[in-house]
């Protein structure tokens, strides 16, 4: 059976890779992205195909962002859902996230809706998100809770702590936290800063990552450039330099306002260092999993985040990095995906 994925796949995250090639297992292959056109449709046997969706935004955004132009897109969109359903094409969305990180207006919520509407089957990361989906969709069984796989195939080695940490200045004395990946508002940068400032070189902080689309650094890193055991690079950072990062840490910090999914907490396993989170659903089920994966703190609650980080650090970090590996076995992708392969299965008998 041939899936197609829209978008194509990321450059900046390996999950659709990683998907991918554990669903070639079961007998799936991957057959590209898709091309939103009719010629698209015309030219592809799409009998016994799927089209899979994972970050849906810019199949309707991309005609500009005026009100007009997001109408057109949407109808646009739907007509070519409704056209690649009659030719024989079933559709799948995961549901990373149920409304676009920088926000989302009315042409963006129908546009979700008709996915939804259209779709065969819809996957996301955690159980309070599907019945979220069910309540907003009236999915029913068509929603399909599948853990989200760890990245032990994605990343080089770290290269030597030593020289990760003396090349920001900082000291290889000092347990180290990191928040990696694209910078935005709703995963507590702020937070994360303060928490390192009340903690006063009792902790060092690595935030690394580009920007989002309406995220403006330049006030988190003007603060960061006061405070001496932070550092904020504000700029894309390749497998290397992530894989660096995660190495020369104590552990992740993720004090997240809203979480759907989280590929740096998987991350963090897949690194053996564990995680200091918000109290959200999706981290509670993934610290819950073994007594020493992490800590948890009330969202938006710098002092809470301190007590958190300093319960942290008292863990014993043999017994972190052995939980990371012990947990890690049950988010192999291999495994993930298996439920997944057996609905999208059941879907062309």
């Amino acid at each position: 059976m041939l899936i197609y994925s829209w978008p194509g796949l990321a450059k900046t995250n390996p999950y659709q890779e990683l998907f991918y090639h554990s669903l070639e297992k079961h007998g799936f292959r991957f057959g590209g992205q898709i091309i939103l056109k009719d010629t698209w449709i015309a030219a592809k046997d799409l009998s016994n195909t799927i089209l899979h969706f994972h970050w849906p935004e810019a199949a309707w955004r991309w005609r500009g962002p005026r009100l007009h132009d997001r109408i057109r897109g949407l109808i646009g969109f739907y007509q070519f859902l409704n056209k690649s359903r009659r030719a024989g094409a079933k559709i799948c969305w995961t549901v990373h996230n149920l409304e676009h990180h920088e926000g989302a207006d009315k042409v963006d919520r129908w546009a979700y809706a008709k996915l939804a509407e259209a779709s065969d089957l819809l996957i996301c990361h955690s159980t309070e998100v599907g019945e979220e989906i069910a309540r907003r969709y009236q999915t029913g069984d068509r929603t399909l809770v599948m853990r989200h796989g760890t990245y032990e195939t994605a990343y080089p080695a770290p290269r030597e702590r030593e020289r990760t940490l003396g090349n920001l200045g900082l000291s290889t004395s000092v347990p180290t936290l990191v928040q990696l990946g694209a910078l935005r508002e709703y995963k507590g940068l702020d937070i994360a800063l303060s928490a390192c400032e009340k903690l006063d070189g009792r902790i060092q902080l690595i935030i690394a990552g580009g920007a989002g689309a309406q995220f403006d650094a330049r006030p988190l890193c003007e603060r960061a450039r006061k405070v001496a055991s932070a550092r904020v690079l504000d700029h894309f950072i390749d497998d290397q330099l992530f894989a660096d990062f995660a190495g020369a840490s104590s552990g992740f910090l993720l004090p997240y306002r809203k979480v759907t999914g989280s590929g740096a907490a998987l991350a963090s396993l897949t690194f053996g260092k564990g995680i200091v989170a918000s109290d959200l659903p999706f981290f509670r089920t993934l610290v819950g999993s073994a007594p020493h994966i992490g800590t948890l703190f009330h969202p938006d609650s710098v002092g809470d985040c301190v007590r958190a980080i300093e319960r942290f650090l008292s863990l014993p970090q043999d017994r972190v990095s052995a939980d990371c590996e012990k947990v890690s076995q049950d988010y192999q992708w291999d495994n993930c995906v298996i439920p997944v392969a057996n609905r999208l299965r059941s879907l062309s008998s």
